[in-house]
């Protein structure tokens, strides 16, 4: 469950940031350098590449029959020309999700109609019209037999990774029980299974996106001990937090608007908890506080389900109560997340400085209950808002918050 909980964390940090929520009319220009497979590219904008994740589409996995020619068709239809993205959210990967559109033509929904990718219906960001386009576009598809629509009973990509993520379970469970009792004769695997048909299908070693949930977990400290904890307090930033040491610290630059959002995050272990800080600036779009902040929360949760379901498990999630907790000319809500299958807490800040959106939120999970998440989002404020003593405290070790 911690080693869950990280990794969720860590792809779904940029989601706790309402920036990204709230540029549901944001769209970005660019030529389309790489093709990454079939639902997926990379677009050369603000003299940087941009991953996107086209809304509304799954396209048969790399290892899936079709998936080769989804990844083809895709190519050809937009390489090395210029496109328009109109983007909505960022996913647990970090790619901007949003409609690619050439000359006016909507690619999520000429791929689907070319039998080229399935139509997601479980794609939150989808407006009513786009819903209607992909459903009927999938259907004609399916009548007419187009592209993966030939074979007789083909599987849904999300299908598909589930039933890979439930062979690598099965596997690493037969190994688990060969080496508690090695003089067994362990039973003659099915076809299925053999190591061949694992390296076709990918196993763990095979998915970089496993590499580096690996990679970027282990730089936590070690799951289960208690770290020592520290003032934290970004420079330039006006908020300020009490965090368990050793954990990550990363920045990633977003497009938002007419120009960038800087997003960081800071993420770490301590016990069996997890707590994450992020701050971010950017471009206002003339959004009201309170909807940044409803919108934070909303593309969080949707960004915890989803992170849990690309891993093949359920997640329930929703805030059970909200608190007004603004200071310092901050607009801030505190959410009570007791109800989730892993109980946390979360508060986030915001306001328009000069022009320019600031965000800040403060996340902690507990699957026990540990004190030190009340003491976390307790000491989560706004710089000047705190007391004297408590301000002028530069390190804080361990049994003085526990």
């Amino acid at each position: 469950m911690k080693t869950h909980l990280v990794r969720l964390l860590l792809g779904t940090a940029v989601c706790c940031l309402g920036l990204a929520a709230e540029v549901r009319a944001g769209s970005l220009f660019g030529k389309v350098i790489a093709v990454n497979d079939g639902d997926e590219i990379t677009v050369f904008s603000l003299n940087r590449p941009a991953r996107i994740k086209l809304i509304g589409i799954d396209a048969p996995e790399k290892e899936q029959p079709f998936g080769a020619v989804a990844r083809q068709h895709l190519s050809d239809l937009v390489l090395d020309k210029d496109v328009v993205v109109e983007y909505t959210a960022i996913s647990h990967d970090y790619s901007i999700i949003g409609a690619v559109l050439l000359s006016g033509v909507d690619i999520g929904a000429q791929m689907i109609r070319d039998g080229a990718a399935w139509y997601d219906p479980n794609g939150n960001h989808l407006t009513d019209p786009q819903r209607a386009v992909y459903s009927q576009s999938e259907q004609a598809a399916r009548r007419e037999k187009r592209g993966l629509w030939q074979a007789e009973n083909p599987m849904a990509p999300w299908d598909f990774v589930k039933q890979q993520a439930g062979l690598r379970l099965a596997t690493k469970k037969q190994s688990a029980e060969a080496d508690a009792n090695p003089m067994a004769v362990p039973p003659r695997p099915a076809a299925s299974l053999t190591n061949e048909s694992l390296l076709k299908m990918g196993g763990p070693a095979a998915s970089p996106q496993a590499a580096a949930d690996y990679s970027e977990s282990s730089s936590l400290g070690d799951p289960g001990l208690k770290h020592e904890w520290k003032h934290f307090h970004p420079a330039g930033s006006d908020f300020t937090a009490f965090v368990p040491s050793g954990g990550k610290q990363m920045t990633t630059q977003l497009p938002l608007g007419n120009g960038e959002a800087q997003v960081n995050y800071y993420i770490a272990y301590d016990a069996e908890s997890v707590y994450a800080l992020t701050w971010a600036n950017g471009p206002s779009v003339g959004e009201s506080d309170t909807s940044v902040i409803k919108s934070t929360m909303s593309g969080f949760l949707q960004g915890l389900h989803e992170a849990w379901g690309r891993k093949g498990a359920q997640l329930y999630c929703e805030a059970s109560s909200e608190k007004d907790v603004s200071t310092g000319g901050y607009t801030g809500r505190e959410f009570d997340l007791a109800g989730c299958s892993v109980p946390g807490i979360a508060r986030f800040y915001t306001k328009v400085v000069n022009g320019e959106r600031q965000l800040f939120g403060g996340v902690a999970f507990s699957p026990r209950g540990e004190p030190n998440v009340a003491k976390f989002i307790q000491s989560f404020t706004i710089k000047g808002t705190m007391k004297d003593k408590t301000k002028s405290s530069a390190k804080v070790s361990s049994p003085a918050v526990r």
